[in-house]
């Protein structure tokens, strides 16, 4: 019985850990201008990021990134940290990608993953998905959805990893 149980734990413990990358990949996107970021490299300025995927047509991703309105500029000073939203729309989405950052006011740094590359990496399997990166460009916290009452949560992990 005392055996069944750890390897159930010991399953349970692992499971949890399918997916999760310990970087973000060596992957280039494009910022609001059409050039090319890698994103790794950006992430590795020693600079505590939080990484979220979206897109326009996905509700909950909005209502995330409208929820970082009210804490951007806090977080930014307090734990030294940078919002970075990539948006998984493709190509062809790229002008209502940049109207509706423009109409709704986000201020982070935008970047699009426009060939897909980074969610096939990632295997980013729903969105909003949001990676902690700490400033080695390590990820060293990764959740999938948005919630009420999810910005408490996230900044306590972020008071962990900020310096």
């Amino acid at each position: 019985m005392k055996t069944n149980f750890v390897a159930i734990l010991v399953l349970l413990i692992s499971c949890s850990f399918i997916g999760m990358k310990d970087k973000l990949p060596s992957v280039e996107l494009l910022d609001l201008k059409g050039e090319k970021i890698n994103i790794q490299d950006h992430t590795s300025l020693g600079k505590l990021s939080l990484v979220s995927m979206w897109a326009t047509w996905c509700g909950p991703c909005r209502k995330e990134l409208n929820a970082y309105k009210a804490v951007h500029k806090e977080w930014e000073e307090k734990y030294n940290l940078e919002f970075i939203a990539v948006s998984t729309d493709g190509p062809k989405a790229r002008n209502k990608m940049k109207s509706m950052i423009a109409t709704q006011g986000w201020n982070y740094t935008m970047l699009q993953d426009h060939t897909g590359a980074l969610s096939t990496a990632m295997n980013v399997r729903s969105i909003p998905m949001s990676y902690l990166v700490n400033g080695k460009g390590e990820i060293v916290y990764e959740h999938m959805g948005y919630y009420d009452g999810y910005l408490d949560d996230l900044e306590k992990k972020i008071k962990k990893y900020s310096k």
